[in-house]
């Protein structure tokens, strides 16, 4: 029997309400219970946490001039973008996949295509409206475990832990230009720079 969990239909951010999971938003106490029905280990959960302080504030700030992103699906999905992480070290599966599917088994399917973008999102054209995708995806790539860095530092770090191979190191430059051009496009609509981030979150109310 699926869990029974406090669920969100989109109107507000973590609204109080008892449903069963069905093709809806889970709310953050839902998101928890997920994680620890599903034994994300606690570093990971820190990291989803930020994630998805880092997602929320941006997707707020982008809706105030003029986007029109839902922030309840963003939350989410940053909340439980990694929920397979762990077991993809074993089985050498794409956790990004493996999350959206099951996420998708449970009724979540837009959650389930935001998280199946995390790691690599299509960018649409710059004069199209910003995605729910691309602010999940960007967010993640500006959290090193726990902490908001820089793209470079971030990709750094990604190009030391897996940059094992020539194949693997091009595909992460390849990767890190991507994630620069998403970059590009949701500061372009903003009032501050990528440096003004950390900043940004420390004006922006807690989950």
């Amino acid at each position: 029997m699926m869990p029974r969990c406090a669920c969100s239909s989109g109107a507000s951010l973590f609204p109080v309400g008892l449903i069963l999971m069905h093709d809806t938003i889970p709310n953050k106490d839902c998101c928890y219970a997920l994680m620890e029905r599903y034994h994300v280990p606690p570093h990971i959960r820190e990291h989803c946490a930020l994630v998805s302080r880092v997602a929320v504030a941006l997707a707020k700030e982008l809706n105030k001039n003029g986007e029109t992103l839902d922030i309840n699906a963003i939350a989410a999905a940053a909340l439980l973008h990694d929920m397979t992480k762990s077991n993809s070290v074993n089985t050498q599966e794409n956790h990004a996949q493996t999350a959206a599917r099951l996420l998708a088994s449970l009724g979540y399917h837009r959650i389930a295509a935001i998280v199946n973008a995390h790691i690599s999102v299509p960018l649409i054209a710059n004069a199209s409206g910003v995605t729910e995708e691309e602010v999940v995806n960007y967010a993640d790539k500006r959290v090193r475990h726990n902490t908001v860095v820089s793209l470079n530092e971030r990709f750094r770090d990604l190009m030391r832990r897996y940059g094992k191979t020539e194949t693997s190191r091009h595909h992460i430059a390849r990767l890190k230009t991507h994630v620069r051009a998403i970059e590009q496009k949701i500061f372009s609509r903003l009032p501050y720079t990528p440096d003004e981030l950390a900043v940004l979150i420390t004006r922006t109310s807690d989950l």
